[in-house]
């Protein structure tokens, strides 16, 4: 059982670092609170006001926190 923070979901939803993405995509148990998920959000939200990421980059990494949310 791993426990998966908020800085890997968004390191590997918005810049695509692949030990992030290979951490939260590994076999076995993967368990993260409601307030990680929702941090992920604010920080992917952030960004895009920040004009850090574009409106493409701002959907696919809330799609990519809300598909790992479902799991």
């Amino acid at each position: 059982m791993r426990y998966i923070e908020s800085s890997a979901l968004v390191a590997a939803a918005l810049e695509g670092d692949p030990a992030a993405k290979a951490s939260i995509r590994a076999p076995g148990m993967r368990i993260t609170s409601a307030i990680t998920i929702a941090g992920a959000n604010r920080a992917i939200h952030r960004a895009r006001l920040a004009e850090r990421i574009s409106t493409p980059q701002h959907r696919a990494a809330l799609r990519t926190i809300a598909s790992f949310a479902r799991r």
